[in-house]
């Protein structure tokens, strides 16, 4: 099953009745119109959730920003970078980072691929911590 986003505005929510009203642009209500005859009439479902924009990648970006931090603390400490970011990461999720649970269920972080910026701010707030606890001074725009 292929996931799809369809964008609208929810203008009015009763948290008693859970109840809401809003709009959704034209074109998806044909592509929900479209979903349903081409289901006919079988079950599917339609998700709501929060929209957050994909972080940032390039050059003076979040991803750009993370990356380059813990390249610095590498330099520094003579840690491995992926097992320094795989660790801060995971010591982001006490900072609100999104995750998945692998088959024992443990928490697991999202890859920074699927990061939105509300999800990386909370990976580069604990990179920036680790730093300081260890007195050591980052720059950005190397």
């Amino acid at each position: 099953m292929k996931k799809i986003s369809i964008m609208g505005s929810i203008a009015d929510y009763n948290p008693v009745t859970g109840q809401f009203a809003g709009t959704i642009a034209t074109v998806d209500r044909m592509l929900m119109a479209m979903m349903y005859d081409f289901v006919d009439g079988k079950q599917w479902d339609l998700g709501f959730g929060k929209h957050y924009d994909k972080r940032t990648t390039g050059d003076k970006s979040q991803s750009h920003k993370a990356n380059g931090y813990i390249q610095q603390l590498c330099g520094v400490g003579g840690w491995d970078f992926d097992t320094l970011k795989y660790y801060l990461k995971r010591k982001s999720l006490r900072r609100g980072l999104r995750f998945t649970t692998d088959p024992d269920g443990e928490a697991v972080p999202i890859s920074e691929t699927e990061m939105s910026t509300v999800d990386i701010q909370p990976f580069i707030d604990e990179i920036e911590q680790f730093a300081a606890e260890r007195e050591i001074w980052l720059y950005e725009g190397f």
